[in-house]
């Protein structure tokens, strides 16, 4: 049986108040104070690399959307460069071989491990020296045990000293020659960590498109020069083009920022005096076909420190040894030995070096030899700088008032580290959201 006309009418009264009711028991909340619109500009990223990578990925949507990225090279990466090799001829299985961003320390780099896995990329576990009992230092024509691990001075920002030179060489290699003004506070960060993870994949290069996403990147385009007032930005670059834009993000290392024209004079006193710069390179050496003739001499899980060309020696995989070189004379002699010379004198010259090295006995000729060098491969902060007040000046050298922010993991306490160029964007990317939305940044 139906209802009712009136049996309808009193329900829809009884909900009706029923919800006055709770109208009037529930607090509602107040609607949001909105911020600060976005003003409408273009904004420009100058450089392509990592530090530039995490800069565009964390910065808000409604920025990043007039956003648009300066490359000086013709490629992307900066100091990310991964190429694959053939590491077996049996199944044509690769590896992904870095040449420069290398491995992330999972008990230091914490931000660099997260951002990954926001990026949603796997990584792979690496070890190096977990048998110090293999691991060793070449030095002067003589083997040395693997010694305990240095520690910064106990005076701020002490310089790197005679008594602990031997154990620095070991772990960061880098010789007192090659930096003696550094900090051994900052020469801590180039240390190689006895564990480590890598990017799987791709590599660092995935890492880079997928923090880029879809903002667009023109290459060939050098800065060369920067006119700013707090009004507008006016970038030139070396084509001899120039841009007005609304603000700009520089993603540059120290050699490349300490070039720039129209760099306020004392931001470009405060580079000089705050950094050394040491020139890196990478060596890859691949025995394709062979078993892994340092297997059989001891040398697993382990490390080398080398004074020879071959710098420090780590394996990577049952078939390839990675050799990292430090120092001008070092980079120069491989880069020379091998566009001068041709691939088999280089394949030569490393079996030589890796004879010595491990007893004189003969070692065979790898396969493959690759090598990258870098003229600014890692910079280091200089024994008493304030690395906190010289940041605060450097990260914005125009003044606050000007839309121009210096994004470089050289200006972090991870220098060349992932994490330092991660924790650089994501910074920048915070300063720049708050100043735009007209908010006070965070201290860099």
């Amino acid at each position: 049986m139906g209802l009712s006309p009136s049996s309808i009418s009193f329900i829809i009264l009884t909900v009706l108040v029923l919800v006055l009711m709770a109208l009037t028991i529930i607090p509602v909340p107040p609607a949001p104070t909105p911020r600060p619109a976005i003003p409408a500009g273009k904004w420009v990223v100058v450089g392509a690399g990592l530090s530039a990578a995490s800069f565009v990925y964390y910065v808000p949507p409604p920025i990043r959307a007039a956003m648009a990225c300066r490359e000086a090279s013709q490629r992307f990466g900066g100091r990310v460069l991964t190429a694959p090799q053939v590491v077996s001829p049996v199944n044509t299985k690769t590896q992904a071989n870095e040449f420069g961003a290398w491995v992330i320390d999972p008990v230091r780099h914490r931000r660099a491990l997260s951002w990954l896995q926001q990026l949603q990329v796997q990584v792979v576990g690496q070890d190096f020296y977990t048998h110090p009992e293999r691991s060793f230092v070449w030095k002067n024509g003589a083997r040395h045990p693997w010694p305990a691990p240095p520690t910064p001075s106990s005076a701020p920002y002490g310089t790197l000293g005679p008594a602990d030179a031997d154990a620095w060489f070991a772990y960061a290699n880098i010789t007192q020659a090659d930096a003696p003004k550094v900090s051994t506070t900052a020469l801590a960060s180039a240390v190689l960590p006895p564990t480590s993870v890598v990017p799987a994949g791709m590599g660092w290069t995935d890492v880079c498109l997928r923090g880029f996403g879809s903002c667009p990147v023109e290459y060939g385009r050098l800065l060369s020069g920067v006119r700013a007032s707090p009004s507008a930005v006016t970038l030139s670059y070396a084509s001899g083009e120039a841009e007005t834009v609304q603000g700009a993000v520089l993603t540059l290392p120290v050699a490349a920022m300490g070039k720039v024209e129209g760099l306020p004079k004392a931001a470009r006193a405060l580079i000089a005096a705050s950094f050394t710069t040491v020139p890196l390179g990478v060596l890859y050496c691949t025995w394709t076909g062979q078993e892994a003739w340092w297997e059989s001499r001891g040398f697993v899980h382990a490390c080398a420190s080398t004074d020879t060309p071959l710098g420090r020696v780590t394996t990577v995989s049952g078939t390839v040894l990675r050799m990292q070189v430090s120092g001008a004379e070092a980079v120069a002699a491989w880069t020379t030995t091998l566009v001068r010379d041709g691939l088999e004198a280089g394949k030569a010259q490393v079996a030589a070096h890796l004879s010595t090295v491990f007893g004189g006995a003969a070692v065979p000729l790898p396969s493959a030899v690759s090598f990258r060098g870098w003229t600014g491969g890692c910079t280091f902060w200089n024994a008493g700088v304030d690395t906190r007040a010289a940041r605060a000046t450097l990260a914005r050298p125009w003044g606050a008032d000007v839309s121009i922010w210096w994004s470089s993991g050289d200006l972090t306490d991870s220098q060349g580290t992932v994490d330092g160029c991660v924790d650089a964007g994501l910074w920048s990317a915070q300063s720049v959201a708050t100043s735009v939305q007209g908010l006070t940044p965070p201290p860099p």
